[in-house]
């Protein structure tokens, strides 16, 4: 059901806030079958509706503000919106995101792939000329995971957009969705390079500082309510070790109720979280080989172009396992969503049966499939349609012992025990492991978090208050 209510959208100049943010923080930069672009296949969460928040940014789109900014803590339900609106809104749209894995995520393309650019620094004169009707008939670009998307990206979206239409008006005219939080995942700037080319054309790297956006009003909106805790104390220790307010004493609450060894007397939690892919493997080798049953590997198998390195696959491509080894679901399938853990109970070519922890109760579980689109105007339907340009088949699954914090974005898990090894290396790291689990009972710490552990980038802090005043 789709809201009619029309409300006043409040719009702001996000060029003018960083512009200002900068004076004040002078150097940051160191920091199988096509679809309808609006697929019905996946249900929203039964009994959803649009909470305030939600509203005002739907309102805005619906309304035609140019651009539309999402944001939300951990949980608050923006990948969901996303879904909402490629439903419910009467829009020609596409969704792109930063990375291979968050486009697989949300059923989208990259916007490299989409947009043809090359994987680096380049001019916007290097942006290939394009005409065809999905460009001149595309009303809405959604883009999930803003806050890794960089601010030369940015303006090259733009740049693109106005050079293939024609067009003065920012984005070429094209209204653009931003969907993200700040506060969790920074973008990447990588190596001697782009720091300097960074210090010298924009001083920061992130979204907010793209040029574009100077030129254009930006309408608003934070998602505040929590899907994943409801516990209001841990809720605000969260919010606050988030915000980095008044964060030493959330900091110290955490350490005394999760450092205790008898915190979860013999229960073991669910999921190791760790700093580093070479730790989460390790620890998940460590307990296969405890096991003495025989191991079996099962072999993915990559079709057309599925452009995922394999330590970013859904499921190993060499998947060993061995019964009695504990395992992750990595995907949602009947009888278990991503992040379930369960134990293995028995293997063969084509079908595994694991046991899952949380229920008790054993699910059969066969290969399954994921896939990359290409978006293209299908002419007969009058419509923009996703077309699989590659797909990958595995059993979705992969060992359960542990899995490092950035993996662990769309989990929510009942226990977990938290590995930061040598400390957090990135603003929101911490953050993030912490607002995987469902309630503060569940968490246990290798180590007491330290408030170096704790970071949070102060350009990004003084954005969000200025943009929503609640920090």
């Amino acid at each position: 059901m789709t809201s009619n209510s029309i409300t006043k959208t409040t719009t702001v100049n996000l060029g003018e806030i960083a512009s200002s943010l900068l004076k004040q923080h002078p150097c940051t930069s160191k920091t199988g079958s096509s679809f309808d672009a609006k697929p019905t296949g996946h249900h929203l969460p039964s009994g959803f509706e649009l909470d305030d928040a939600a509203t005002r940014a739907y309102d805005a789109l619906e309304n035609n503000s140019p651009v539309v900014f999402l944001t939300g803590k951990a949980g608050t339900g923006k990948s969901t919106f996303i879904e909402y609106v490629r439903q419910y809104l009467s829009r020609n749209s596409i969704v792109l995101a930063p990375t291979g894995v968050a486009a697989l995520n949300v059923r989208g393309q990259t916007i490299h792939s989409f947009f043809k650019f090359p994987p680096r620094l380049f001019d916007d004169a290097e942006i290939q000329e394009r005409r065809d009707t999905l460009i001149d008939r595309l009303q809405l670009i959604i883009i999930d995971e803003i806050s890794m998307v960089r601010a030369d990206l940015l303006d090259h979206i733009d740049a693109a957009l106005r050079k293939w239409r024609r067009s003065k008006e920012p984005f070429g005219g094209i209204q653009v969705l931003l969907i993200g939080d700040c506060l969790q995942l920074p973008p990447v700037v990588a190596g001697r390079s782009e720091r300097e080319f960074f210090n010298f054309h924009y001083r920061t790297p992130w979204f907010f500082g793209a040029k574009v956006l100077k030129q254009t009003p930006v309408a608003p909106a934070e998602l505040t309510t929590s899907h994943r805790q409801e516990d209001p104390e841990f809720i605000e220790i969260l919010d606050r070790i988030r915000t980095n307010s008044d964060h030493r004493t959330a900091v110290a609450e955490i350490n005394r109720r999760c450092c205790r060894n008898q915190n979860m007397g013999e229960h073991h939690p669910d999921l190791t979280l760790t700093a580093t892919n070479r730790h989460a493997a390790s620890i998940n080798s460590i307990h296969l080989a405890e096991i003495s049953e025989p191991s079996r590997t099962f072999t993915g198998k990559k079709m057309g172009r599925f452009g995922l390195d394999d330590q970013r696959l859904p499921a190993p491509e060499k998947l060993e396992l061995k019964v009695g080894a504990q395992v992750m679901v990595t995907k949602n399938i009947a009888g278990a969503v991503n992040g379930s853990i369960g134990k293995v109970m028995r293997l063969s070519e084509n079908l595994i049966t694991i046991s899952l922890k949380s229920q008790d109760e054993e699910i059969a579980i066969q290969r399954e499939t994921w896939e990359q689109f290409s978006y293209k105007w299908d002419s007969s339907s009058g419509a923009i349609r996703a077309e699989p340009t590659g797909s990958y088949e595995q059993f979705p699954l992969m060992l359960g012992w542990a899995v490092t914090i950035h993996k662990s974005q769309e989990l929510t898990l009942n226990s977990t025990f938290i590995d930061l090894g040598r400390g957090a290396f990135a603003p929101g790291q911490t953050y993030v492991a912490l607002s995987r689990c469902k309630s503060i009972e569940g968490i246990r710490l290798a180590r007491p978090i330290s408030m170096k552990d704790v970071l949070a980038d102060s350009l990004v802090l003084d954005f969000h208050a200025r943009l929503f005043g609640n920090i």
